[in-house]
């Protein structure tokens, strides 16, 4: 259920991690709507998704915001101390980094974690899931520019908001990453573009009118449409979970 501040631990070691997607889907769910998982509406007051995150020795929360799957900051201190993105001032009591969590306005995440790094470079898989919790863990100043604490940081974060926020919102993300979970695999183009249409894509799917198939064309979509997705039966395949576009009622 959607409602509350909610905790969810998960050992990439020991856990597996479709079945911990699945999870993070079932717990944000709200509603459905064509038989997929919707969050919480955006007027719902504040609501947290504490992720404990564990590989070896090393442990970290991730906050998540329960409305949106927006990645808001972390904790290394079993939440004694957040560090939150410069674009967001929401959990109480922490620490600013040094850059934002959007992907394009401002000084990002994606600026600060390297010139080489972009969303279709960065390797995604076990280790690479293993070496972002690592490197948040052991930083006790994730906006050092010694031992380049800031750099693998923020790579860190951007590895976790695609293996986790990103693939709790699109099932195709959570397959990609499946496929390549020993070996890494960066997201293809295809991919990256349907991230940017999550809103779009899920208010085109709770539009839908009853009944459809899986060839009914979406009543509205991207342009221009790089995902390539076009019909309800795509969008329906593509998406885990919806963001909520539908009117609230009384």
């Amino acid at each position: 259920m959607a409602d509350g501040h909610t905790s969810i631990a998960f050992n990439v070691d020991e856990g597996d991690y479709q079945t911990f997607i699945q999870s993070l889907r079932s717990i944000l769910s709200s509603s459905t709507s064509h038989n997929i998982d919707v969050l919480m509406p955006q007027t719902h007051s504040l609501s947290w998704l504490d992720i404990r995150l564990t590989s070896g020795a090393s442990t970290i929360i991730l906050r998540i915001d329960k409305r949106n799957l927006y990645v808001r900051g972390y904790s290394r201190d079993e939440g004694a101390k957040f560090w939150e993105f410069s674009d967001s001032s929401m959990i109480s009591g922490s620490s600013p980094l040094a850059y934002a969590g959007s992907y394009v306005d401002g000084y990002t995440f994606i600026d600060a974690a390297g010139q080489d790094v972009t969303r279709e470079t960065l390797q995604l898989g076990l280790p690479n899931l293993s070496n972002a919790i690592a490197n948040l863990a052991r930083a006790l100043d994730p906006n050092s520019t010694q031992n380049n604490a800031l750099q693998n940081c923020a790579r860190a974060l951007l590895v976790l908001t695609q293996m986790i926020a990103e693939s709790t919102r699109f099932q195709l993300i959570t397959d990609h990453i499946v496929k390549n979970w020993y070996n890494s695999a960066p997201l293809t183009s295809q991919l990256v573009e349907l991230q940017q249409g999550f809103v779009s894509f899920s208010s085109a799917v709770q539009r839908a009118d009853l009944p459809w198939t899986d060839n009914t064309p979406l009543p509205n979509v991207p342009n221009p449409n790089r995902a390539q997705i076009w019909t309800v039966g795509q969008a329906i395949a593509a998406l885990g979970i919806l963001m909520e576009t539908r009117p609230v009622t009384s």
